[in-house]
């Protein structure tokens, strides 16, 4: 074998590699290309359906809101424009409960179950005292029988300005039980609103207004 041929096949093995070396770039450069399309395309299929699933929430919270508001509009119920408020509470020694007797007062009852003395005071929001005190002896109506008597005591309102004494009655009967035997009576408070309106003070004896017994032997 002569020179030119060995200098000719070395040519020959030389090409051949460079055209290797060509075509790996070149899958290289291709395999690199076709990576950035596929994590493109995904981050856009991500971006999508997040936002559809934003648009999606959204839409049923307006949704949600939008029926809120229209069963609001259809089921609005008027609010008192004022609220009365009465409490009744009671231990082995007293019992005390709140009764309405004007338009800007209120009585506070307190009732002594040694001695069935109720007392009720009455507070004038205008002179920031208090100015009135009305009495009652509901163990002697109940027939308690002694000292150390048991009771429960609850006031209910009721429309007295038709009465024997129009004005002068408060709008509030005071209810008192004797748990020991089941007597129950009905007080009024005679309570002169005028004398709240001038700042008077007032005092006097609650009036029974009638009596009955919730101890009722069943017949058959």
């Amino acid at each position: 074998m002569n020179q030119q041929t060995i200098e000719t096949e070395s040519c020959c093995a030389s090409s051949e590699k460079l055209a290797l070396a060509s075509d790996s770039a070149v899958f290289r450069q291709a395999a690199t290309s076709r990576g950035w399309i596929v994590a493109c395309a995904t981050m856009a299929c991500v971006t999508i359906v997040s936002l559809a699933t934003a648009g999606y929430f959204v839409g049923v919270s307006n949704a949600n809101r939008s029926d809120s508001d229209a069963s609001a509009a259809n089921f609005r119920f008027p609010l008192p424009e004022t609220i009365n408020a009465v409490g009744a509470v009671a231990n082995e020694k007293f019992s005390i409960t709140t009764g309405v007797v004007s338009e800007e007062a209120e009585g506070f009852f307190v009732l002594d179950h040694n001695s069935g003395i109720v007392q009720c005071t009455v507070y004038y929001p205008r002179q920031n005292q208090i100015m009135a005190s009305f009495t009652a002896n509901a163990g002697e109506v109940l027939g308690a029988g002694g000292k150390g008597g048991s009771y429960l005591m609850v006031t209910g309102q009721a429309d007295l300005s038709r009465g024997g004494r129009p004005g002068i009655l408060a709008p509030t009967i005071l209810y008192v039980l004797n748990t020991a035997n089941g007597n129950y009576a009905l007080f009024s408070i005679p309570f002169d609103r005028q004398a709240v309106a001038q700042g008077r003070p007032q005092q006097g004896i609650m009036i029974p207004v009638g009596a009955g017994t919730a101890a009722v032997v069943p017949t058959r």
